[in-house]
């Protein structure tokens, strides 16, 4: 009897240990398992278009995802050792495929569906803490249609970096020439505007209403370098410069802290970029704010730069408070500067040469000419425009046609008035005194 009670014990004994083995084994699923994630655990894998910035998010398994360029990243912030697509590692050699970058909820891989073709594929992430591999299958198709997810990433490409930009130089003919690729509806076929600028305290753009807004927790960043069409960055603090070379990215909520010579903000010949509610630090050493076609700025808060945005083609400055200038030893500074494009709007900002600080006027809030190439379809409407030798200053030599001035106020610290134009500038008694509203012509 003693035998058979040992037996049976024996017997239960491992049938425990096998029920155990079971539990450990369903554990391990479970973990690695996409959607089990909590806590600091990567869950599930999650994919963004780039092309479609206003919907949510999607999971990537069992998922139908267009032949377009995707970003893949997991519901936490753990991070990400390698990458692997149908069981092949991603590497530096697979660029134009796969890219590994940072995106503001941690590591993530941009991936082109089109070149990866139609049928069903595999990504797997292999993190290292916790020790977890993820991997999702999912099938690409053909028709551009499905879902239309959020991009959540601000593509940062770990394997590419930007190429030299311009020398820094306080003189305008330093910019590159304007690019023609894609000049926009001259400005003149809307209507003037009438509403009036969005502004702080004074009635004009400022510090509270430019820059990163209340009620977003900037993440610290380095540098940035975009190369992902259609990327969206956002909730930063950028320690360093950011140099946009794709079409189509949005930069929102971000400041910037720039220390190099040359631009804070550099969008490249085929990029573009729309910039809003970012402060641009210049820490008195950047030459140039932004530059230099294809972008636009809203409620932008720009300071202690040499010069601030330089305007070529297609570009729009609304809404943003540009002051604070850093003079130097040989800066001519200017809180906007053109040498020549089209399709230009300068609309509703705070437009400030004048140096408070140190009680200097500088060289103008826009200085106007044409030396890299003529100066086409202008918009110059309801801004506060203070300081310069004249506020706006237009070179003798100007080559334009089509450069609108209107429904401007102006301050009186100039050193010598607030306006020299030239016969192809157009501008009425809509510009006025912003102390007395009586016309400045």
């Amino acid at each position: 009897m003693a035998r058979h009670h040992e037996t049976v014990h024996r017997s239960g004994a491992q049938r425990l240990r096998k029920l155990i083995g079971l539990c450990v084994t369903l554990a391990f699923v479970v973990v690695a398992t996409p959607g089990m994630g909590r806590g600091g655990a990567p869950g599930s894998l999650l994919f963004a278009l780039a092309s479609h910035p206003t919907a949510s998010a999607q999971a990537l398994d069992a998922a139908e995802v267009p032949a377009a360029r995707v970003l893949i990243f997991s519901d936490t912030r753990a991070e990400v050792l390698s990458w692997e697509v149908d069981g092949g590692k991603v590497s530096a050699a697979d660029a134009e495929l796969a890219i590994p970058i940072s995106t503001h909820r941690g590591p993530g891989l941009s991936l082109d569906a089109a070149a990866l073709g139609a049928g069903t594929h595999t990504v797997s992430a292999m993190y290292s803490h916790p020790d977890t591999v993820l991997s999702s299958q999912f099938r690409i198709v053909a028709s551009s249609r499905g879902p239309n997810p959020q991009l959540l990433a601000n593509a940062t490409p770990h394997s590419q970096t930007a190429s030299p930009a311009p020398s820094p130089t306080s003189t305008p003919n330093a910019e590159p020439p304007p690019t023609e690729a894609a000049p926009p509806p001259p400005p003149q076929a809307a209507p003037p505007s009438t509403s009036p600028p969005p502004g702080g305290s004074s009635g004009w753009p400022d510090a509270s209403t430019t820059g990163p807004r209340d009620g977003h927790n900037l993440t610290p960043s380095g540098p940035l370098v975009i190369t992902v069409p259609g990327a969206v960055v956002s909730d930063l603090d950028v320690d360093g410069c950011i140099d946009v070379q794709a079409p189509n990215v949005t930069i929102t909520d971000v400041r910037v802290s720039c220390e190099r010579t040359t631009t804070a903000i550099r969008v490249y010949d085929g990029a573009s970029a729309t910039v809003a509610y970012v402060e641009i630090h210049g820490n008195g050493v950047v030459s140039t704010a932004v530059g230099f076609s294809n972008y636009t700025l809203s409620h932008v808060d720009v300071h202690d730069v040499i010069d601030g945005p330089r305007i070529n083609s297609s570009v729009q400055i609304l809404d943003s408070y540009i002051h604070d200038l850093a003079r130097t030893s040989d800066s001519h500074n200017d809180a906007l500067q053109t040498t020549g494009g089209t399709g230009i709007v300068i609309r509703g900002n705070n437009l400030q040469a004048y140096n408070a600080t140190l009680d200097d006027p500088m060289n103008a809030c826009f200085m106007i000419g044409s030396e890299n190439a003529p100066l086409r379809d202008v918009v110059v409407e309801h801004n506060l425009l203070n300081g310069g030798n004249y506020s706006i200053l237009a070179r003798d030599d100007l080559n334009g046609s089509n450069i609108v001035i209107r429904g401007n106020q102006f301050g009186r610290n100039f050193r010598y008035g607030p306006y020299r134009g030239v016969n192809a500038m157009d501008a009425d008694s809509s510009n006025v005194w912003a102390d007395t509203l009586t016309p400045i012509l």
